[in-house]
């Protein structure tokens, strides 16, 4: 019998079924242990925080541009952790460029290997046993991309409104803002960073590059095209280079073309901002008339014709001077966000704004939301969707439909106000009426998520958009834990900035900082190992549920003019669960999650605002 013979006998034999004492035995061959599946992914650049401050991390030196290697994790570790007869692993690649596979040192299930180039590549592995005999052997060829994606335009490009952190508050009783970038008022919670990162976290087999150079404040000649002072002039730098130059700069360098231009410009072109300043300021801010003080829909028809000039000169920029460095249709205009709606039916009010955002400083009539939701940004968006058409870009829709129900005066707010922008960032009022935080994440990054990927040819499913996916990274207006926002609030408190000459840190908001003191003290104490024994879970619960104690779980109240209801709840997470073959046990949860939620309402005197004198 040949040696051939022999082996395809003896694994006939292996694969026999055998009756001992009435028991099946099965002798278990190579073929009954399926192969391991082959898996492999590329590592993540972007959405990081490698320094621990805090902070996405963004980056665009020729380090992070043009890397000297592609870190990939390449594996064919069993699902169920048994390797069977396999008791070592040979890899082999090819690399450089190369067609001969390479073997690697690396002899375990899962090993990484750093790629000299992107692209396509072979990977081999083969399963050992412990005598030296092949298990199983499997060949793929994965073909290795890096996306350049990059941001550029404005305050709704750079997330102005949504500093990364907020640090404590100083002197003048407000947060102080922690950004990218001071100048443009840049933070990786601004919607195209947040999509960048839905994107490398949705697609393991490619990863992004993300450079972003979105300015608060730009226009398309001062900012876009041509150097730019900054939203914030500190005036020590230098001005802050043209972002479309940078860009174009930055990939030669790198030797890359950029794959997605993500652009958001032509509001303050408009002079958006002037406009809402004179509707804060006028009664019938659109239609009064006073000699020599243009209202509102006098000043946007006057710049409103700067928009589709602008997108021209952008275009013929794009064309002339930066076609080597774009993939084709790599051009992408977001639509703009339309902040007037208490509901989709409902435009926000006068009584709106004092009672949900924060105080009547800030408060327009419903006819003055209207107007400038179906006037201004709705003239802005219908030049955006014009200069899609006209210039082949890819036009990024959906975003004001997706505010119609949390506009500025709305109870779910994706608004930043005022009296919120005064407090986050530092008594500067830029950050009123731009998108929060949610807006950015909620409206802008799926939606640019969603058209970016469609331009890539990214067709791994989506992360969820609510509940928020826990992939995908984003600090919320820097709070960082349930203790830290605590902290936050008492201090803020305790500086008095809402007190006035009546006193009033004294009364209403010193027994709010007093209350939630006393619930932080709580649940501190409660948090302590040494207090399990004396927990009571329904107690804390129904204490969250009524914190005054009062009776009345519906509202807590501290004295005028603060109207404050403070609730919480306290809940299991999934409970551990055991399964012992048919018995399966459900055991108490051994964590719970503490949710709490602060409503306030100030009611301050109103302010007048300039009559509409003469009105004609």
């Amino acid at each position: 019998m040949t040696t051939k013979h022999r082996r395809r006998m003896a694994m006939a034999l292996a694969g026999l079924l055998l009756a001992v004492g009435g028991v099946v035995v099965a002798f278990a061959a190579g073929a009954d242990h399926p192969d391991p599946p082959f898996t492999w992914s590329m590592q993540e650049r972007f959405g990081g925080d490698a320094d621990r401050d805090r902070r996405i991390d963004e980056r665009s030196d020729p380090a992070y541009l043009a890397p000297a290697s592609w870190r990939v994790s390449l594996g064919v570790c069993p699902e169920d952790g048994d390797p069977g007869d396999t008791a070592s692993y040979q890899w082999a690649v090819t690399d450089h460029g190369g067609a001969t596979l390479q073997p690697l040192a690396e002899t375990t299930c899962e090993v990484q290997h750093d790629f000299a180039v992107l692209g396509a590549h072979s990977v081999r592995v083969r399963g050992l046993d412990s005598t030296g005999a092949q298990t199983f052997t499997h060949t793929e060829t994965i073909t290795l991309r890096d996306h350049l994606i990059v941001s550029v335009g404005d305050s709704i490009a750079s997330g102005e409104g949504s500093p990364d952190l907020l640090l404590p508050p100083g002197t003048t009783g407000s947060f102080g803002p922690a950004w990218q970038d001071r100048r443009c008022h840049r933070t990786a919670l601004a919607g195209p960073a947040q999509a960048a990162i839905r994107l490398e976290r949705r697609d393991p087999h490619s990863s992004v590059t993300f450079v972003h150079l979105a300015c608060s404040g730009a226009t398309i000649p001062s900012g876009l095209l041509g150097e730019y002072e900054g939203i914030e002039d500190t005036k020590v730098l230098p001005k802050v280079p043209a972002q479309l130059p940078t860009a174009k700069q930055l990939a030669t360098t790198a030797g890359r073309q950029i794959d997605a231009l993500l652009v958001s410009i032509g509001a303050n072109d408009a002079n958006f901002s002037g406009v809402v300043k004179t509707c804060l300021e006028f009664e019938r801010c659109q239609s009064f008339d006073i000699p020599g003080t243009p209202n509102a829909q006098q000043q946007f028809d006057a710049l409103i014709g700067n928009v589709p000039a602008g997108y021209a000169t952008l275009d013929t920029y794009l064309r002339t001077q930066m076609a080597a460095v774009l993939r084709p249709g790599a051009v992408h205009l977001t639509e703009y966000f339309d902040p007037a709606k208490r509901t989709a039916t409902e435009y926000c009010d006068v009584d709106d704004s004092g009672t949900d955002a924060g105080g009547v400083l800030e408060s327009l009539s419903a006819e003055e939301y209207e107007w400038a939701s179906k006037t201004v940004v709705g003239g802005i968006n219908a030049e955006v969707v014009k200069a899609t058409s006209s210039y082949g870009w890819t036009f990024v829709g959906g975003v004001a439909d997706r505010f119609a129900e949390h506009g500025y005066c709305a109870s779910d707010r994706w608004t930043r106000t005022v009296a919120e922008s005064l407090l986050y960032q530092d008594l500067d009022p830029s950050g009123a009426f731009h998108p929060n935080s949610e807006g950015q994440r909620y409206a802008y990054a799926p939606l640019i998520d969603r058209a970016v990927a469609t331009h890539l040819g990214i067709t791994a499913p989506a992360l969820s958009e609510d509940p928020p996916d826990p992939d995908v990274m984003a600090i919320l207006d820097g709070s960082q834990s349930l203790m830290d926002e605590l902290d936050l609030t008492q201090q803020l408190l305790a500086t008095g900035v809402f007190a006035d000459g009546n006193g009033l840190a004294n009364t209403g908001i010193g027994k709010v900082r007093d209350l939630l003191a006393s619930i932080q003290q709580g649940l501190e104490t409660a948090m302590q190992p040494t207090s399990r024994a004396n927990r009571s879970l329904t107690k804390l619960d129904a204490f969250l549920d009524d914190p005054d104690q009062d009776g009345n779980p519906d509202s807590d109240a501290f004295g005028a003019p603060f109207a404050v209801d403070v609730q919480g709840s306290l809940g299991p997470r999934t409970p551990t669960r055991y399964d012992l073959k048919a018995l399966a046990l459900d055991l108490p949860a051994q964590e719970y999650d503490v949710r709490l939620s602060i409503t306030r309402a100030v009611r301050w005197p109103r302010p007048a605002r300039s009559p509409a004198r003469k009105a004609r």
